[in-house]
């Protein structure tokens, strides 16, 4: 519905602007963090509600006069959190919140996402297959949410399966929130819960601290670099 109403131009799936919100030329990121001080009034964030519903302001109301881009289409802001998302059981720190997390899910770094330059695609008639490429995905954060846009390190080519892919580090470490399992949202608006198969892949994504360590490529990171949107995969 965002896209319908904006000339086709997909969401700003970053979640910070380095300057103000209201100047971005990608458009208000669909979520603005905390991290980047850039929520305002400032929230309480000395205390783990008051973290929660600071996460709120920052998807409802980043800023005065400036509302976030999809709270009217979603106006719940709990649809963030993933109930089988465990990270907000464990301990809060007001310093960074984290590893508490309360919001569970990332943009795809190369759909108007992190960065917003060379291989990104920006509007919705630039993915050639929607329903084969992921746009929002479970993330395992730990730094007391999920900042920026989820990313892989892409390697090879659409022609061998993009062979050599791995995750990235811990900051953007695939999820297992349903035991071995994550879900994923597609462009064309489906979604579906993907399986795991390697071990190493879902002590990763279970490791909800932050401490696990990317595993070398192997099936699960090569499935999803198959299903990662950007120029080299529209």
């Amino acid at each position: 519905m965002y896209a319908d109403d904006g000339n086709d131009r997909m969401v700003n799936l970053n979640t910070y602007y380095e300057g103000a919100i209201s100047a971005t030329p990608w458009g208000v990121p669909w979520r603005v963090d905390h991290l980047n001080g850039q929520i305002q009034p400032t929230p309480n964030w000395s205390t783990q509600d008051g973290w929660i519903a600071g996460i709120q302001q920052g998807y409802a109301k980043p800023e005065p006069g400036i509302d976030g881009p999809l709270y009217r289409y979603a106006p719940n802001p709990n649809i963030m959190h993933c109930p089988a998302d465990k990270h907000n059981t464990l301990k809060f720190t007001p310093s960074s919140g984290g590893p508490f997390c309360f919001d569970s899910y990332s943009g795809s770094r190369y759909l108007n996402g992190e960065g917003h330059g060379a291989g990104c695609l920006f509007k919705r008639n630039q993915v050639q297959h929607p329903s084969d490429r992921f746009i929002w995905i479970e993330s395992s954060d730990s730094r007391g949410e999920n900042v920026g846009s989820w990313w892989l390190n892409i390697a090879g080519t659409q022609a061998n399966g993009f062979q050599g892919s791995t995750f990235a580090d811990g900051n953007d470490a695939p999820a297992a929130f349903h035991v071995v399992s994550a879900v994923f949202n597609f462009c064309d608006g489906h979604a579906e819960s993907h399986r795991w198969l390697n071990g190493a892949t879902i002590a990763f994504a279970n490791a909800l601290a932050g401490t696990g360590t990317p595993p070398p490529a192997n099936a699960d990171s090569l499935w999803i670099a198959q299903h990662y949107a950007g120029t080299q995969n529209p």
